[in-house]
């Protein structure tokens, strides 16, 4: 069976108009999300990597508004540039690229990407990097480390708020003499505000509808999953969409939330991974 991915949300701190990491090379460690809505059960911590089994993963909420003019492509590109260099990161997912609903915006979205991946392509002379800029995300990878056997824009399954929409990639990565391991990956983000509501009932559609789309797309009784970018739901949040989701206290250890560190994270810093091998995931 595929095994999961080493998967990071990064610790971001504001210096100027963008966010930096933070100096520290270590992440919050992965939790098992079990327990109940009511009762969330004690925070049980995933052991660290003992060694890296698959990739690392990068996702960065930079909220940019269309009309912010002191904001650059190559601004951004070069903050990518460093969290890749400190992380080893291998895919880096940026959501809030402008409005959700800033359609005519897509040229400009898919201009910052080629600033992003001609700049990451510079840096990294063994490295191919590519990208995908679609709804108001930009997600980019490298394609020594991983191969896109499918993308697409899925519906987030709201219809009132259709604009609500997420990226889904299938990858693999193929190693010699051993199997090939997959990763689906959704990246999302769920805007929260008094305009476009997020309750508690939508946030459950949300995670509902991406992960049945996952289960159609893949023949693995339990495949590799994550679900990245800015969801806008807490850790009892996202246990509440897993409980209607893994009716099994048994299949609820199978997910793990990944997060940026506690210090300047906010609400929906975080990553949810379907792991079917916990031993491979965590943080060093």
């Amino acid at each position: 069976m595929p095994k999961p991915p080493c998967v990071t949300n990064k610790a971001l701190t504001k210096t100027g108009l963008w966010l930096s990491p933070t100096s520290s090379s270590g992440e919050q460690p992965a939790e098992y999300l079990s327990g109940s809505a009511e009762q969330p059960a004690p925070t049980q911590h995933a052991p660290a990597c003992e060694q890296r089994s698959f990739c690392r993963l990068a996702f960065y909420n930079v909220g940019w508004n269309s009309t912010d003019q002191r904001r650059t492509a190559r601004d951004l590109a070069q903050l990518l540039k460093t969290i890749c260099q400190k992380k080893a990161v291998d895919a880096f997912g940026i959501s809030e690229v402008f409005n959700i609903t800033d359609d005519h915006e897509h040229p400009r979205r898919q201009q910052i990407m080629t600033v992003i991946v001609d700049t990451l392509n510079a840096s990294f002379p063994s490295a191919r990097w590519t990208g995908k800029a679609d709804v108001h995300y930009i997600f980019v990878w490298n394609t020594s480390a991983l191969t896109c056997l499918h993308y697409e824009v899925i519906s987030c399954g709201i219809p009132e708020q259709a604009e609500r929409k997420a990226q889904y990639f299938q990858f693999v990565r193929v190693r010699p003499q051993k199997q090939p391991e997959t990763l689906h990956i959704i990246h999302n983000h769920s805007p929260a505000s008094k305009h476009r509501r997020l309750t508690v009932g939508r946030r459950k559609l949300i995670c509902s509808t991406c992960w049945h789309h996952v289960a159609r797309k893949s023949s693995a009784a339990q495949p590799a999953v994550v679900f990245g970018g800015d969801f806008n739901c807490s850790p009892l949040q996202w246990t509440a969409c897993f409980n209607d989701l893994k009716h099994h206290q048994s299949a609820r250890r199978t997910v793990q939330i990944c997060s940026s560190r506690t210090m300047g994270a906010k609400n929906g810093d975080n990553a949810i991974a379907n792991i079917v091998d916990w031993r491979s995931v965590g943080s060093k």
